[in-house]
């Protein structure tokens, strides 16, 4: 009796094991389903993020509306997930202002506001993974020029006040999105992985995972179709990109139909360009110049030379429209 139990239980693991479908190594195909992002305020845009669909994301990386969705996602993460962040997770920490400095009229009493001329570095009590928060520095030291160009948008605008305001009330929608979606998607869920992962690669610049069937792919249209290795009008693709480009610029202004001396400078081994240079003119006569590389025939990082090492991303309208083929002679 004892020998056949045993037989029993042997013929039922090998039955299981055999099955295809049920081996506890394969994880199931991620779906729309995986991510939920129903009733968010920005529902769409994080959508998007997941499915990897760059092309409908409405800023770049160097844009302060993506420090603040990104910078928001690790505070989430950390603050309802921190049990699941590695051993050399990192503390996230804050600016405090230790000296301030008043002015007094001839009584010595206090009038105005007061200026912060000392600040000290404290710990948060919150958490990140180093190889996630590693980016935040970088983006904010790209988006210095953003932050300045805002500013100044927002004091022209016929309500300043309430421009700010309608600022910051985005800003804690933002942070009421990421609470609720690390909670509704749980720490571990490929869905919230695949998020995360797309995030990275955007702030890299970079081309996304897709979701099969769920985006647009710029990728593998790059990789399969010839147009990507033929010889387009390079000229109106640089000036599509330096025009779009240059309305995040703060004081200069694009001269268009400007560009010229547009030449492919380097090709990879498949023969589509992997470097094109050009010039512009920028405040009426002024000369510019600009590199655009590339990576699997994708446009990737525009090199402005006043910048030359700080990539700037290529609008990606503009893009998918140069990989479908739109720009051909």
């Amino acid at each position: 009796m004892q020998l056949l139990r045993r037989f029993y239980l042997l013929f039922v693991v090998t039955v299981v094991w055999s099955q295809p479908n049920r081996s506890p190594t394969t994880p199931a195909p991620l779906t729309r389903s995986s991510f939920i992002t129903t009733g968010l305020h920005n529902e769409k845009l994080l959508t998007n993020f997941f499915t990897g669909n760059f092309v409908d994301i409405p800023f770049d990386r160097e844009n302060l509306q993506f420090s603040i969705l990104f910078g928001e996602y690790i505070d989430a993460f950390g603050r309802h997930c921190d049990r699941y962040l590695p051993p050399n997770k990192v503390e996230l920490t804050r600016q405090v202002c230790t000296s301030e400095r008043y002015q007094t009229d001839r009584f010595g009493n206090r009038v105005g506001g007061s200026t912060c001329v000392a600040y000290r570095t404290e710990g948060r009590g919150i958490y990140a993974d180093p190889s996630v928060y590693a980016f935040k520095p970088r983006l904010e030291g790209e988006q210095a020029v953003s932050v300045a160009k805002d500013a100044l948008r927002l004091m022209t605008q016929k309500n300043p006040l309430q421009a700010a305001l309608n600022t910051a009330a985005e800003a804690q929608q933002m942070t009421n999105d990421m609470n609720a979606l690390v909670q509704r998607n749980a720490c571990v869920n490929p869905g919230l992985k695949r998020f995360q992962e797309n995030l990275m690669l955007f702030a890299m610049g970079m081309q996304p995972v897709l979701l099969p069937g769920a985006a647009p792919s710029v990728t593998s249209k790059a990789q399969s179709s010839p147009t990507g290795a033929s010889n387009q009008n390079y000229t109106r693709l640089l000036e599509d990109l330096i025009a779009e480009q240059s309305k995040t610029w703060l004081m200069n202004r694009f001269v268009p139909g400007s560009t010229s001396n547009v030449v492919v400078s380097s090709r990879d081994a498949s023969g589509r360009p992997s470097k094109i240079v050009g010039r512009y003119l920028f405040n009426g006569r002024s000369p510019g110049s600009v590199t655009l590389d590339f990576s699997d025939g994708v446009p990737e990082c525009m090199y402005f030379f006043d910048l030359p090492s700080t990539c700037k991303t290529p609008n990606r309208r503009i893009v998918s429209a140069y990989v479908s083929g739109s720009y051909q002679q």
